[in-house]
């Protein structure tokens, strides 16, 4: 029995003679290469460490194989696993251990409040994935182009702004007590950010808008950036692999919006009522002041004396 645990250990060694693994971090839905060295290098893959054989990969239109790289053009789920590329004699010259660097649950399109509600947990960012995240969240007008210049949620708890674009505190007291209505400072009194770790080790940023107002119908964004490059301002999620962005609309409806189209038809029919009455009434009246004809009295008289004249 020790010999076999020997002979077991042995091949385990072995086996990490012959290849060596990496760690390639990709961002969902981007390109991802994986060098290897080596000329006529052939490509398996395998779904997870724990399993034993590499399999041959199957046609993919997402995979290309040119000499010794195989590029993945567009990271999905699918991609995911470990790869080992392969000398002519089917020995392992290297692994390739491909994973997300985090994985971001993408916001609902649109949340819909109520004047004067609260947004509870709608809008909530959620990340799962490797690499510890900051959150920050920012906003832009509805109409805009999704290119705009996006405006930072600062000056809340767990905002985590850089000092550089937090705003200055004594700045928000003076404006607090300005009779000047100014409308990012009244939404920044009314939300609340909250971040945590939930059930199942994701991580979380929860924006909350208590006693929304309409002026806070707005394009609101999340964005979780590995905190490696947490320093980095001007930061474009588009072309990072360590940042993830969603974002959502929030849509603060009127409750008596619906009432407003019934009540102008009700409005315009009493309209229509009063007109039609009032001509009626003038109509009635005019007949009424009409002028008596006298010839056609005239007419009458003599018709009734000759029919007396007849009788006697």
């Amino acid at each position: 029995m020790v010999m076999n645990c020997l002979v077991g250990l042995l091949v385990v060694c072995v086996g990490l003679v012959q290849g060596s693994s990496e760690l390639i971090l990709g961002k969902a839905r981007k390109e991802v290469n994986l060098n290897c060295t080596g000329e006529n290098v052939t490509w398996k893959k395998k779904e997870n460490i724990s399993s034993i054989e590499f399999k041959n990969l199957e046609k993919d239109d997402n995979l290309v194989r040119s000499g010794n790289v195989l590029t993945i053009k567009r990271l999905v789920d699918e991609n995911l696993g470990i790869y080992g590329c392969f000398d002519q004699e089917d020995n392992l010259i290297k692994e390739f251990d491909v994973a997300l660097v985090f994985r971001m649950k993408k916001l609902p399109l649109s949340v819909a409040v109520d004047i004067g509600g609260n947004t509870k947990e709608d809008i909530k960012c959620v990340v799962t994935g490797v690499h510890e995240v900051e959150f920050r969240w920012f906003t832009r007008p509805e109409m805009s182009e999704p290119e705009s210049e996006l405006t930072p949620l600062c000056g809340v708890v767990n905002d985590n702004c850089p000092e550089e674009i937090r705003p200055n505190t004594e700045e928000v007291k003076d404006s607090k007590k300005s009779t000047t209505p100014k409308p990012v400072l009244p939404l920044l009194e009314r939300i609340t950010i909250t971040n945590g770790i939930g059930e199942e080790g994701e991580v979380y940023s929860l924006l909350q808008v208590d006693n929304a107002q309409l002026t806070d119908r707005a394009v609101y964004s999340c964005r979780a950036i590995a905190v490696d490059n947490k320093d980095v301002l001007n930061i474009n999620c588009e072309d990072e692999i360590y940042c993830e962005e969603s974002e959502t609309i929030l849509r603060v409806k009127d409750p008596l919006a619906a009432l407003w189209p019934f009540i102008g038809i009700v409005a315009e029919v009493i309209v229509l009522c009063l007109v039609i009455f009032i001509c009626e009434k003038r109509q009635k009246e005019g007949k009424e002041d009409e002028p008596e004809d006298d010839n056609g009295y005239a007419g009458n008289n003599l018709s009734s004396n000759s029919s007396l004249r007849q009788r006697k």
